[in-house]
């Protein structure tokens, strides 16, 4: 699975979640920071969402295309952002990797998202 979460606010408190798995099954949601945890809000749908996967001979590979007026009134100069892959191979461990590590067991850590700069 490949999981894209973009924070284009840059509060470090909301962010967008979007996942997508070899079948190109998609979840798309809005994630807020609460005093006991997050709070996942699986009914926002990200309006024009297109999402694309096949597989390669030595794996499998994902497209998305997010339109950004889908995450309402942001900033356009500066988001905070990752780009993360779940590996769950046959009798081991999963894999977790990052663009920016997040050094745990989980992804939901907006203060490790890199810096993606529009120029």
């Amino acid at each position: 699975m490949v999981e894209v979460f973009i924070d284009p606010f840059g509060d470090l408190d909301c962010y967008f979640e979007f996942e997508v798995n070899p079948l190109n099954t998609v979840l798309d949601l809005f994630v807020r920071r609460i005093r006991g945890g997050l709070r996942k809000d699986f009914a926002w749908n990200c309006e024009g969402l297109r999402t694309a996967t096949g597989l390669l001979a030595y794996g499998w590979v994902a497209g998305l295309a997010i339109p950004f007026q889908s995450m309402g009134e942001c900033d356009l100069s500066r988001w905070r952002i990752n780009f993360c892959r779940i590996e769950r191979p046959k009798d081991k461990p999963r894999e977790l990797s990052a663009w920016s590590p997040t050094f745990t067991g989980t992804f939901h850590l907006p203060e490790r998202f890199g810096v993606l700069t529009f120029g």
